[in-house]
């Protein structure tokens, strides 16, 4: 069954042995040292972050210590009109999370830690539920503005049920259109022009089977990057000729001259029930290409130029962020 967030449930005791937890443990004065002392940075272990990580979301999800783990597996994200969206694959979370943790130390701005690391959480979402609040604790405890007098405060109001439009929202949402014009570049679509002589994507034929079903459903979300993934596995098994359609197989519809689109019907003809998973697997190769890309505009940033400007994509997230919680404490 899909997991979806629960934003319901009742947090005031779990907050506060957060925080108790946070005190004792020195939390904050180690993240801030983490910042300024590169010795003390490179030698925290991968496993040492996961597991703060991994307790933090438990505490504040109420979870038993021995059932405290990496649960995001098959975790969907509800778009504004009801769309289901997905996140990267659960086997590739932990590797996705590793590479954040890596990249942290090679960052062109270091204060950018506060942001690569609560980012990817939200991004990859390892956990079923509590992404969020676990970002939100990082970047409190990680942020050159936090002070010992008001992170506690800070962190109620984080973590309570309307944190994310009470404080702040560490999230790279704020920049996907631009990391799909990234995506769509490296695989030759520049401003949106269809490969082959396409007009459209797909044609608006409704798919029939469970598997046609289950990736159209992506489609309707993440269109761009279904297509790329359609695209590319359908070149590579020398399919794609046989799944398109023109304005000939619709006689009915007032469509234009050169009208070509790929067919859903045509490509339940042509794939094998493998085919369809293998398929599926090309999008979540795509979607984990798109964290990569998230990562790199940290490390990278001067890579990643907003047209006509000599601002990038990180100064642009990171600007969101900061109008974000302006936004929240007006």
């Amino acid at each position: 069954m899909e997991k979806v967030e629960n934003w319901n449930e009742d947090r005031e005791q779990q907050i506060e042995k957060l925080v108790d937890y946070l005190h004792r443990i020195n939390a904050f004065e180690f993240f801030q040292k983490l910042k300024s002392d590169p010795e003390l940075s490179e030698s925290v272990k991968f496993e040492d972050f996961t597991d703060f990580l991994i307790r933090i979301n438990g505490i504040v999800r109420d979870i038993p210590i021995s059932e405290r783990e990496f649960d995001g597996d098959g975790v969907g994200l509800r778009g504004p009109t009801g769309d289901r969206a997905l996140v990267p694959k659960q086997e590739d979370k932990e590797e996705l999370l590793h590479k954040a943790f890596s990249a942290r130390l090679y960052l062109k701005y270091p204060e950018d830690i506060a942001y690569i690391l609560p980012c990817i959480i939200t991004a990859v979402h390892p956990f079923a539920d509590g992404n969020g609040r676990t970002s939100r604790v990082l970047y409190l405890l990680l942020a050159k503005d936090s002070s010992p007098e008001v992170i506690d405060d800070d962190l109620r109001t984080a973590l309570d049920k309307n944190g994310r439009s009470d404080s702040f929202d560490i999230n790279p949402s704020y920049i996907n259109s631009a990391i799909q014009n990234v995506i769509l570049k490296k695989y030759g679509i520049v401003n949106h022009q269809f490969p082959e002589g396409l007009t459209r994507y797909r044609t608006n034929e409704s798919p029939q089977s469970e598997e046609a079903k289950t990736f159209f459903n992506i489609f309707n979300t993440e269109s761009e990057f279904c297509f790329i993934a359609m695209y590319e596995f359908l070149k590579s098994t020398g399919k794609f000729a046989s799944v398109v359609k023109t304005k000939d197989d619709f006689p009915d519809f007032d469509l234009e001259e050169n009208y070509k689109a790929i067919s859903p019907s045509k490509m339940e003809s042509a794939l094998t029930q493998d085919e369809w998973a293998n398929l599926l697997n090309e999008y979540y190769k795509i979607k984990r290409e798109s964290v990569e890309v998230l990562l790199d505009i940290f490390v990278n940033p001067d890579d990643y130029k907003l047209d006509n400007s000599d601002l990038t994509l990180r100064d642009q997230l990171i600007s969101k962020v900061r109008q974000n919680l302006l936004d929240n404490q007006l």
